[in-house]
């Protein structure tokens, strides 16, 4: 599968108010659905001296994806964000692959909810 291709069927996901865990579940079902073969793996992303444990991340053949990197390791330019090749990426990548079942629909939806704010909401 080619990354444009894989951005197009993904990039929707990325407005998801969920952590790494939720991305992997919300990625491992949209891309069962579309019967695509894939990993889901859980380890360590580190670049430099920071590093986040346990993360999340999803491999497409050569192509990782992670929408939550930066949520841990900062907005640099250095942390990739999305569909890459983890060769052209400064931050280092170790895990192992994990078994996760695809969402049920009404679940599916509810952690593909963008965040918001309570307070927003109640006029405070």
């Amino acid at each position: 599968m080619l990354p444009n291709e894989l951005r197009e069927l993904l990039n929707d996901l990325d407005a998801a108010g969920v952590e790494c865990d939720g991305m992997a579940r919300l990625i491992t079902t949209r891309l069962q659905e579309a019967g695509i073969e894939h990993r889901v793996m859980v380890g360590e992303i580190s670049l430099n001296e920071q590093v986040m444990t346990p993360h999340f991340w999803v491999e497409v053949g050569d192509l990782t994806v992670d929408y939550r990197a930066r949520m841990w390791l900062g907005d640099s330019a250095l942390v990739p964000h999305g569909v890459f090749r983890q060769e052209t990426c400064a931050v280092r990548y170790v895990g192992d692959s994990v078994e996760m079942d695809a969402l049920t629909p009404q679940v599916f939806a509810i952690l593909n909810t963008p965040p918001f704010n309570l307070k927003d909401m109640i006029g405070e």
